[in-house]
């Protein structure tokens, strides 16, 4: 099963519900997600972080990249 972001909408408690049926359901679970109660449920957590852009390069849709090389929301999460 994988889920993208699957308590994003949910209020702490349905987090928690969802979480632990998740735990107790005995199948494998990919979840995407930047929540720390999910990553602290989790058995493992794998990071991943995006590259850093090269502004002189092009974005791969004919237009020059006009960013900075950096991107804010790029910033990797660790595990508690």
């Amino acid at each position: 099963l994988i889920l993208d972001e699957p308590t994003a909408g949910l209020d702490p408690d349905a987090e928690a519900t969802l979480l632990e049926s998740l735990r107790s359901s005995g199948v494998a679970v990919i979840v995407v997600s930047h929540r720390p109660a999910v990553l602290s449920a989790a058995d493992r957590v794998i990071t991943v972080e995006a590259p850093e852009a090269d502004p002189s390069t092009s974005s791969g849709n004919g237009e020059e990249d006009s960013g900075n090389g950096t991107d804010p929301l790029a910033e990797p999460v660790e595990a508690p």
